[in-house]
C-alpha cells in the first residue's frame, strides 16, 4: 500500500492495526494515489479528530469508494463535522457503519 508502485486494491482491511501518526500520513498520501478501492474497514483504530480532517479531504474527492467502515476510531465532535462535510460532497458511498 506504501510503495510508489502501487496495484488496484477494491477490499481493504485496517481494523485494530494500532497505526501511528507516522503511518496514518503514509497511509492518506497512499489513498491519494489509489482510486481503486471501494470497500475500506479501518475499525478499532485511534485517528482522531486532526487526522480526520486529512481522511475526509480525501473523502470528498474519492469517486470509487462506496463501503466504509470506522468503528470505534476516536474521530470526536470537530472529526465528526468534518467528516459529514465531506459525506455531503461525495456521491458514490452508499454504505457507512460508525457504530
Amino acid at each position: 500500500l506504501f510503495s510508489e508502485n502501487l496495484v488496484p486494491i477494491s477490499f481493504l482491511d485496517l481494523h485494530d492495526i494500532k497505526v501511528d501518526q507516522f503511518y496514518i500520513s503514509k497511509f492518506y498520501n497512499a489513498l491519494q494515489r489509489n482510486s481503486s478501492i471501494q470497500y475500506l474497514v479501518l475499525d478499532q483504530n485511534n485517528i482522531g479528530q486532526k487526522n480526520m480532517h486529512s481522511f475526509s479531504k480525501w473523502l470528498s474527492n474519492t469517486s470509487s469508494l462506496w463501503k466504509l467502515s470506522m468503528v470505534n476510531c476516536s474521530i470526536g465532535d470537530v472529526g465528526m463535522e468534518a467528516f459529514c462535510e465531506a459525506l455531503a460532497r461525495n456521491g458514490t458511498l452508499k454504505d457507512v457503519n460508525l457504530t
